[in-house]
């Protein structure tokens, strides 16, 4: 089967190239009842509000990716020290920050007998990972505004060093690409009014994150693999 991500992936970006389909100064476009003084404007606008949305798409791609990893690994189920052990961490860590501010002895304890009882068992050898251990919720938070160090960190909690895999393939600069998307994306999204972009640029930002998902995606199920000891991918690519 093929990555439900990767595949859902290609219509989000669909959405972006169909938005700026109407962009008047794209080559190629006919615009009948424009007038002229309206041209820039409209073309700054499409691009801009482009800009948002292929960043907003590429962040719910990471967190739909790590989803499907997580359920194929409870579906495989490996024993629980096969996780990246920053995975299992996150899940106790969940309960750590209620604790920080429970200054109440008696409360401090009820809430850490919940955090042993509900983390106990992804600590146990030989345990077999099952559903509830790993919440993708948890997982998926850890996902914000996806510039290229973001993007590092998220794919750590699935075992993957995506910068040493780029570099493995030859293409160590692709994710360090996506950081003058994010950064226009904030610029746009804080109200900046002279961050604009031009159809090239979009063009340029879309094909980027094509190449930049199809290589999270091989990583992600190269990874899952090996947390499962299976011999072949979770998903086509």
């Amino acid at each position: 089967m093929t990555s439900e991500a990767l595949a859902a992936l290609k219509d989000r970006l669909a959405e972006v190239r169909l938005l700026v389909r109407g962009d008047p100064l794209r080559p190629g476009h006919v615009e009948s009842d424009r007038q002229s003084h309206e041209v820039v404007p409209l073309s700054n606008a499409l691009n801009r509000a482009a800009v948002v949305l292929a960043c907003a798409h590429l962040e719910g791609f990471l967190e739909d990716l790590l989803i499907e990893a997580i359920d194929f690994i409870v579906s495989a189920a490996p024993p629980v020290e096969r996780l990246p052990i920053i995975l299992r961490a996150l899940h106790a860590e969940a309960h750590l920050g209620p604790l920080e501010l429970t200054r109440d002895r008696n409360a401090r304890a009820v809430k850490i007998r919940v955090m042993f009882e509900a983390e106990n068992e992804i600590w146990q050898p030989g345990k077999p990972v099952t559903q509830g251990m790993l919440r993708a919720a948890t997982v998926a938070s850890q996902m914000s505004n996806p510039g290229s160090k973001e993007v590092r960190r998220f794919l750590e909690l699935i075992g993957v060093n995506i910068e040493s895999y780029l570099e493995s393939r030859g293409t160590p600069s692709l994710l360090k690409r996506i950081d003058s998307l994010v950064m226009k994306r904030n610029s746009v999204a804080h109200g900046e009014r002279t961050a604009v972009a031009t159809h090239a640029d979009i063009d340029g930002y879309l094909e980027t994150l094509r190449e930049l998902a199809i290589a999270l995606t091989r990583a992600v199920a190269e990874s899952v693999r090996d947390v499962c000891g299976q011999t072949h991918l979770p998903w086509a690519i």
